[in-house]
């Protein structure tokens, strides 16, 4: 009987492990101190470490490390399952025991270097844009349309007519401390070389439809090749704001509007306006349909041809992998502190509305 219960002792301890890791974590996450002033304080001297490990090595250590922790995962249950079957039990409670434990380091881990930025003030306390009119969508749909079409008139394009830029120099054109202008809003910033490298599993981010994704245990900010030329620039300084530390994916969505849309490259700009031209007739159209319509009529030849070919390239990667994803990253957001799941992206509007409110009130203000 002693030695059935001395069997069992490793599972107790990784129970125990586990406990403490979710109170440690909810404790901290809900204190105001931590969350608000000295978690943004820690992470803005911790990030630099980051650049200096790894900003050296041209492809992602962070997608190496999840293959790693894919084939411990499936190793783990193997051998977990393998001892079962031979009768040794009290073997294959050990090294789920192993496992739970590894899993719990992860869980506070993936806090520590980053988690917390979940918890501290968003910018929608700083930006009054907890609501906006119709109105005020279709004077910024309309200012961001008007200068798509002026800034899309001169730029370089490929043999169908799209949008073209130098990838590698666009990787340079990119601020990389995402460097913004003063605005009445001091943003924080991270001034240092920020990671930014492809995915080695662009192929399969694809068919996620995953244009890129922040790793928090490397700090390195991942693209997928093959992005539409369109997203590129605005994915990209989407997950720059992740290294900034703007945790919550409207905050990025903004940030990486603003970087964009302060650049001196018409590229950029013309990126930026395309993408609060999009997100504002999404937000019109349930509530006015003929107005969304005549804007894309107004849409000049080049801008068409760039949201054909945008179009094109999510159509053909969606399917039920991409609905798969979205449900589990839907998940993952309401697990760390964004209710609206993958809706969350959506509020950038608010974001956008506040902006201009803010820096840009003449453009509310014209009619």
């Amino acid at each position: 009987m002693q030695k059935q219960i001395n069997s069992y002792k490793p599972l107790v301890f990784a129970g125990v492990f586990v406990l403490s890791a979710w109170i440690l974590v909810n404790a901290l996450s809900n204190w105001a101190y931590f969350t608000h002033e000295f978690y943004p304080a820690f992470y803005k001297m911790f990030y630099p470490l980051y650049s200096f490990l790894f900003g050296w090595i041209p492809f992602s250590i962070g997608d190496i490390f999840y293959a790693l922790l894919f084939i411990i995962l499936i190793a783990s249950l193997v051998i977990m399952i393998r001892c079962f079957l031979l009768g040794q039990k009290w073997r294959g409670i050990r090294v789920l025991a192993r496992l739970i434990k590894f899993i719990s380091f992860l869980y506070f881990f993936f806090h520590l270097f980053w988690g917390f930025n979940y918890y501290k003030p968003n910018l929608s306390e700083k930006l009054k844009g907890q609501k906006y009119t119709i109105e005020e969508l279709k004077s910024i749909a309309e200012y961001s349309l008007e200068n798509s079409i002026v800034l899309r008139e001169n730029l370089e394009e490929n043999r169908e007519g799209v949008l073209k830029f130098n990838r590698k120099e666009f990787y340079d054109q990119l601020p990389s401390d995402l460097a913004l202008k003063q605005t009445k809003l001091d943003y924080a910033k991270i001034p240092v070389r920020s990671l930014k490298k492809y995915s080695l599993y662009s192929f399969m981010m694809r068919y996620f439809g995953v244009s890129g994704y922040y790793n928090p245990f490397s700090g390195e900010a991942q693209v997928t090749r093959l992005t539409p030329t369109t997203n590129l620039p605005v994915t990209m300084a989407h997950e720059q704001a992740h290294q900034m530390g703007y945790a919550t994916e409207y905050e990025a969505n903004f940030i990486g509007y603003l970087t964009c849309i302060q650049s001196s490259d018409d590229k950029l700009k013309y990126t930026a306006n395309f993408k609060a031209l999009k997100y504002t007739l999404s937000e019109i159209y349930p509530k006015d349909s003929l107005f969304v319509r005549e804007k894309l009529d107004a849409f000049s030849d080049a801008m068409k041809r760039d949201y054909k070919a945008e179009r094109y390239f999510y159509d053909k990667y969606s399917g039920r992998a991409d609905r798969m994803f979205s449900a589990m990253n839907n998940a993952y957001l309401k697990a760390n502190n964004q209710e609206e799941g993958i809706e969350s992206y959506n509020r950038f509007v608010e974001l956008l509305v506040g902006y201009f409110r803010t820096e840009q009130a003449s453009v509310l203000d014209k009619d």
